[in-house]
């Protein structure tokens, strides 16, 4: 039995093994792996991140240091759900570093806007590793921006490399939900032990879709995922 946890067209889901970049290389475009929404871009050299191939435990990364990726309108006054992927290089402090930023240009990103921070909670054996999830009510996410504040690319910005983010406009998940998404990202990326499993399901790229019973041991079925 599966259930279909999100399924709207706007599903924006950020992969960095989808970025088509040779290793070192600049990161100037990074879309959606289902091609909805335009792509995050960056055309100014000086802000522009890197390609890591082989960055956790061999599937590579976006490195982000003074760098940001800009990206398009998802949306006034809704309701929205994030889970996201990244490896932090240096402890965030004070300076409040930007995973994501969101808003308005008459707002911020902390009070109608959306933001995502990183805490550095280790969640594996891999220092710096963090699968973060956060729900928010009636808020503002257009000029979503990737590794700095969404107002000021030389402000508040990321060190770190990003993996995944997957951003659901109009929708709050539940907080099991939210907690598969992780446990999947964490048995794809190798930084949690893994159940004994024989076989995994992939199903409809449009949609996340996941089985009822996460840790069966004769199969699982998980977010969908292309070769």
């Amino acid at each position: 039995v599966s259930s279909y946890i999100y399924s709207g067209e706007d599903l924006m889901w950020l992969k960095s093994h989808s970025c088509n970049v040779e290793n070192n290389q600049p990161v100037t475009s990074w879309s959606s792996y289902n091609g909805v929404k335009d792509p995050f871009t960056q055309t100014n050299t000086l802000y522009q991140p890197s390609y890591e191939e082989s960055s956790l435990n061999g599937w590579p990364g976006v490195r982000f240091d003074v760098d940001s990726l800009v990206g398009p309108d998802l949306g006034v006054g809704k309701n929205f759900t994030i889970v996201a992927l990244y490896k932090s290089e240096e402890n965030p402090g004070v300076n409040y570093p930007r995973v994501l930023s969101g808003g308005i240009d008459s707002g911020n990103d902390w009070e109608d806007g959306v933001r995502l921070l990183p805490t550095l909670e280790n969640l594996s054996q891999v220092p710096g590793v963090e699968v973060k999830d956060l729900t928010f009510t009636q808020r503002n996410l257009n000029r979503v921006t990737l590794g700095s504040y969404y107002k000021e690319a030389s402000r508040n910005n990321y060190k770190g490399k990003i993996y995944e983010v997957i951003v659901m406009p109009g929708v709050i998940l539940s907080t099991l939900t939210r907690s598969q998404i992780k446990k999947y990202l964490r048995i794809k990326y190798g930084i949690s032990p893994q159940p004994s499993i024989s076989s995994i399901t992939y199903s409809n790229p449009l949609n996340i879709q996941l089985g009822t019973e996460i840790y069966d041991s004769s199969s699982i079925r998980l977010i969908n995922e292309e070769e």
